[in-house]
Protein backbone atom coordinates (compact mmCIF):
# COMPACT_ATOMS: atom_id res chain seq x y z
CA UNK A 1 0.00 0.00 0.00
CA UNK A 2 1.26 3.49 -0.87
CA UNK A 3 0.55 6.64 1.07
CA UNK A 4 -1.35 8.68 -1.51
CA UNK A 5 -1.99 11.96 0.30
CA UNK A 6 1.30 13.52 -0.70
CA UNK A 7 1.70 11.88 -4.11
CA UNK A 8 0.49 14.83 -6.20
CA UNK A 9 0.72 18.59 -5.80
CA UNK A 10 -1.75 19.40 -3.01
CA UNK A 11 -1.44 23.13 -3.64
CA UNK A 12 -2.85 22.72 -7.13
CA UNK A 13 -5.21 19.85 -6.23
CA UNK A 14 -6.05 20.25 -2.52
CA UNK A 15 -6.91 17.13 -0.56
CA UNK A 16 -10.36 17.19 1.03
CA UNK A 17 -9.67 14.44 3.59
CA UNK A 18 -13.42 13.96 3.98
CA UNK A 19 -14.73 10.45 4.47
CA UNK A 20 -11.25 9.04 4.15
CA UNK A 21 -11.37 5.31 4.83
CA UNK A 22 -8.97 3.90 7.36
CA UNK A 23 -7.02 1.03 5.86
CA UNK A 24 -5.58 -0.42 9.06
CA UNK A 25 -1.95 -0.94 9.92
CA UNK A 26 -0.96 -0.99 6.26
CA UNK A 27 -2.03 2.64 5.95
CA UNK A 28 -0.07 3.66 9.06
CA UNK A 29 2.97 1.72 7.88
CA UNK A 30 2.91 3.36 4.42
CA UNK A 31 2.45 6.78 6.05
CA UNK A 32 5.42 6.25 8.40
CA UNK A 33 7.62 4.92 5.60
CA UNK A 34 6.80 7.88 3.34
CA UNK A 35 7.69 10.35 6.08
CA UNK A 36 10.94 8.53 6.91
CA UNK A 37 11.95 8.76 3.24
CA UNK A 38 11.31 12.50 3.29
CA UNK A 39 13.38 13.06 6.41
CA UNK A 40 16.19 11.01 4.91
CA UNK A 41 16.23 13.11 1.73
CA UNK A 42 16.03 16.44 3.58
CA UNK A 43 19.01 17.57 5.60
CA UNK A 44 18.15 19.05 8.97
CA UNK A 45 20.21 21.44 11.05
CA UNK A 46 18.96 22.85 14.33
CA UNK A 47 21.28 25.88 14.05
CA UNK A 48 20.08 26.65 10.53
CA UNK A 49 16.47 26.48 11.73
CA UNK A 50 17.13 29.00 14.51
CA UNK A 51 18.91 31.31 12.07
CA UNK A 52 15.96 31.18 9.65
CA UNK A 53 13.42 31.95 12.38
CA UNK A 54 15.50 34.73 13.91
CA UNK A 55 16.22 36.33 10.52
CA UNK A 56 12.51 36.93 10.02
CA UNK A 57 11.70 38.58 13.34
CA UNK A 58 14.76 40.20 14.91
CA UNK A 59 13.28 41.58 18.15
CA UNK A 60 9.65 41.83 17.07
CA UNK A 61 6.87 41.16 19.56
CA UNK A 62 3.53 39.67 18.61
CA UNK A 63 1.59 42.62 20.01
CA UNK A 64 3.56 45.10 17.89
CA UNK A 65 3.04 43.03 14.73
CA UNK A 66 -0.70 42.78 15.39
CA UNK A 67 -0.99 46.54 15.89
CA UNK A 68 0.15 47.20 12.31
CA UNK A 69 -2.52 47.90 9.67
CA UNK A 70 -1.02 45.23 7.39
CA UNK A 71 0.37 42.08 8.98
CA UNK A 72 3.00 39.93 7.27
CA UNK A 73 2.15 36.29 7.92
CA UNK A 74 5.78 35.12 7.87
CA UNK A 75 6.57 37.54 10.70
CA UNK A 76 3.60 36.40 12.78
CA UNK A 77 4.53 32.74 12.40
CA UNK A 78 8.19 33.37 13.13
CA UNK A 79 7.31 35.19 16.36
CA UNK A 80 4.87 32.41 17.34
CA UNK A 81 7.62 29.83 16.85
CA UNK A 82 10.21 31.91 18.69
CA UNK A 83 7.87 32.58 21.62
CA UNK A 84 6.50 29.04 22.04
CA UNK A 85 8.32 28.65 25.35
CA UNK A 86 6.40 31.53 26.96
CA UNK A 87 4.21 30.26 29.78
CA UNK A 88 1.28 32.56 29.07
CA UNK A 89 0.69 32.41 25.35
CA UNK A 90 -3.07 32.89 25.04
CA UNK A 91 -2.61 35.56 22.39
CA UNK A 92 -0.28 33.27 20.44
CA UNK A 93 -2.80 30.46 20.67
CA UNK A 94 -5.58 32.76 19.42
CA UNK A 95 -3.52 34.03 16.47
CA UNK A 96 -2.37 30.56 15.46
CA UNK A 97 -5.95 29.29 15.71
CA UNK A 98 -7.07 32.04 13.31
CA UNK A 99 -4.42 31.07 10.78
CA UNK A 100 -5.32 27.40 11.12
CA UNK A 101 -8.95 28.22 10.47
CA UNK A 102 -7.96 30.12 7.33
CA UNK A 103 -6.09 27.07 6.09
CA UNK A 104 -8.81 24.59 7.01
CA UNK A 105 -11.58 26.59 5.32
CA UNK A 106 -9.79 27.88 2.21
CA UNK A 107 -6.74 25.56 1.95
CA UNK A 108 -4.82 28.81 1.59
CA UNK A 109 -2.98 31.16 3.87
CA UNK A 110 -2.27 34.59 2.49
CA UNK A 111 1.01 36.47 2.80
CA UNK A 112 -0.66 39.52 4.36
CA UNK A 113 -3.70 40.15 6.52
CA UNK A 114 -5.17 43.26 8.04
CA UNK A 115 -5.59 43.64 11.80
CA UNK A 116 -9.00 41.89 11.60
CA UNK A 117 -7.35 38.91 9.86
CA UNK A 118 -9.00 39.57 6.55
CA UNK A 119 -6.71 38.99 3.60
CA UNK A 120 -4.99 42.13 2.40
CA UNK A 121 -3.18 40.51 -0.53
CA UNK A 122 -4.11 37.92 -3.11
CA UNK A 123 -0.80 36.14 -2.69
CA UNK A 124 -1.20 32.68 -1.20
CA UNK A 125 1.75 30.94 -2.86
CA UNK A 126 4.51 31.79 -0.39
CA UNK A 127 5.65 28.30 0.58
CA UNK A 128 7.54 29.69 3.58
CA UNK A 129 4.17 30.61 5.13
CA UNK A 130 2.99 26.98 4.92
CA UNK A 131 6.31 25.61 6.17
CA UNK A 132 6.30 27.92 9.19
CA UNK A 133 2.62 27.20 9.88
CA UNK A 134 3.34 23.47 9.88
CA UNK A 135 6.27 23.90 12.27
CA UNK A 136 4.23 26.17 14.56
CA UNK A 137 1.41 23.60 14.64
CA UNK A 138 3.86 20.87 15.60
CA UNK A 139 5.36 22.96 18.37
CA UNK A 140 1.95 23.94 19.74
CA UNK A 141 0.78 20.32 19.65
CA UNK A 142 3.85 19.30 21.66
CA UNK A 143 3.07 21.99 24.21
CA UNK A 144 -0.71 21.61 24.45
CA UNK A 145 -1.60 18.11 23.20
CA UNK A 146 -4.42 19.82 21.29
CA UNK A 147 -5.10 17.58 18.29
CA UNK A 148 -6.26 20.40 16.03
CA UNK A 149 -2.60 21.41 15.74
CA UNK A 150 -1.45 17.89 14.83
CA UNK A 151 -4.34 17.53 12.38
CA UNK A 152 -3.32 20.66 10.47
CA UNK A 153 0.36 19.78 10.67
CA UNK A 154 -0.34 16.44 8.99
CA UNK A 155 -2.27 18.14 6.18
CA UNK A 156 0.34 20.84 5.69
CA UNK A 157 3.16 18.32 5.61
CA UNK A 158 1.27 16.27 3.02
CA UNK A 159 0.98 19.41 0.89
CA UNK A 160 4.61 20.42 1.38
CA UNK A 161 5.90 16.92 0.62
CA UNK A 162 3.79 16.88 -2.54
CA UNK A 163 5.99 19.70 -3.89
CA UNK A 164 9.27 18.68 -2.22
CA UNK A 165 11.28 19.02 -5.43
CA UNK A 166 10.35 22.72 -5.53
CA UNK A 167 11.37 23.55 -1.96
CA UNK A 168 14.31 25.86 -1.42
CA UNK A 169 16.93 25.39 1.30
CA UNK A 170 15.02 27.41 3.91
CA UNK A 171 11.85 25.41 3.41
CA UNK A 172 13.69 22.08 3.39
CA UNK A 173 15.17 22.86 6.82
CA UNK A 174 11.79 23.89 8.26
CA UNK A 175 9.79 21.06 6.68
CA UNK A 176 12.27 18.38 7.75
CA UNK A 177 12.04 19.60 11.36
CA UNK A 178 8.24 19.66 11.13
CA UNK A 179 8.18 16.11 9.77
CA UNK A 180 10.49 14.95 12.57
CA UNK A 181 8.15 16.51 15.13
CA UNK A 182 5.12 14.99 13.42
CA UNK A 183 6.66 11.51 13.44
CA UNK A 184 7.60 11.84 17.10
CA UNK A 185 3.99 12.81 17.89
CA UNK A 186 2.49 9.98 15.83
CA UNK A 187 4.88 7.38 17.23
CA UNK A 188 4.06 8.61 20.74
CA UNK A 189 0.34 8.22 20.02
CA UNK A 190 0.84 4.74 18.60
CA UNK A 191 2.83 3.77 21.69
CA UNK A 192 0.27 5.25 24.10
CA UNK A 193 -2.51 3.30 22.37
CA UNK A 194 -0.32 0.17 22.33
CA UNK A 195 -0.47 -0.10 18.55
CA UNK A 196 2.49 -2.05 17.25
CA UNK A 197 3.64 -1.33 13.70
Amino acid sequence: MNYLYSAKNNFENPQKYMYTPFNGKGFITSYLESREVEIFTMKNSENELQNIINSNVYNLKLESILSQPIIETVNILSVLIKDISNQDNRLSYKVLSKLIKKYEVFRKVYSHYNSSFRKSSNTSDNILVYSLLSLACGMYFNKSNNFKFLNVQLKLNDALISINTHLDFKNIIIVSKSIEMELTSINGLLKSKQIMI
